[in-house]
Order: structure tokens, then sequence, then C-alpha cells
């Protein structure tokens, strides 16, 4: 074996030691990341938390919109039928009337 040839050999070695390393260096990372539970459950938590976050805002948002609906569908409907609402609150209030009346009769 020559001189260039073992020097070759020796750089092709510390090459393959230095790809070793590398390799093990990137498994022993991978494993203290599954034996980190803890911060594998709070990095899952706060994804959790995120995603509820946003489900949140989404339906308070759809709430808000669907309440501005039946807002302008009840004005709608109170303007439409305003004598029949403006008769049944006169009943209901000359109702109220006779039965305080009545109350304050029998004592």
């Amino acid at each position: 074996m020559t001189a260039s040839e073992q020097t070759g050999d020796a750089q092709q070695l510390r090459e393959e030691i230095e790809r070793t390393r590398e390799h093990l260096g990137e498994t022993v990372e991978q494993l203290a990341a599954k034996v980190d539970v803890k911060g594998r459950a709070q990095a899952r938590a706060a994804a959790l938390a995120g995603q509820v976050t946003r489900q949140a805002r989404s339906v308070v948002a759809q709430g808000r919109e669907q309440a501005v609906q039946a807002r302008k569908q009840g004005a709608g409907a109170a303007r439409k039928h305003r004598v029949p609402l403006s008769a049944a609150a006169a009943g209901v209030l000359l109702a109220t009337v006779a039965v305080v009346i009545w109350q304050r009769s029998k004592r």
C-alpha cells in the first residue's frame, strides 16, 4: 500500500466517522424529544388551545351574524304586523291592570 492510498483511506475513514457522528447526534436528538413527555404534552396543549380559540371565535362570529339576521327579520315582521301586535300589547296591558285591580279589591 502506497502513502497516497493510506492518506486516501484515512480521509475516507475520517469522513465516515464524521457522518456517523452527525447521524448519531440526530438520533440522540430524536430520542430526547420522544423522552420529553412534558414538553410534548405542553406543545400539544398549546396547539389544542389555539384550535379551541379559533373555533370559539368562529362560533361567536356565526352567532352574531345569526342575531343580526334575526333582528332584521323580527323588525320586518313587527312592521308588517304592527296593528295586531299593538292590539295584543294593549290586551296584555288591560289584563294586567284588571288583575292588579282585582287583587287590590280582595284585600
